[in-house]
């Protein structure tokens, strides 16, 4: 179970070192949403990610633990 947080964890500290890779070399620009679209972008783009991460941690898990057999 521990290798499912490091699993975790190392695919958020992937995202956090991308996006401030970007902001580091361009900065990040709106493109003309206002304040509530930037939240919504963010919040759904965050959502999608820890929801692909705990899918995929799921099916490790399910095909080592034996349950699928």
């Amino acid at each position: 179970m521990k290798w499912i947080i490091n699993y975790s964890l190392l695919c958020i500290s992937a995202v956090v070192v991308v996006l401030a890779a970007g902001w580091a070399s361009n900065g990040f620009t709106t493109g003309g949403l206002s304040g509530h679209g930037i939240v919504a972008i963010v919040l759904g783009v965050t959502f999608s990610v820890l929801l692909a991460v705990a899918l995929m941690a799921l099916v490790f898990y399910s095909n080592r633990s034996g349950h699928d057999e």
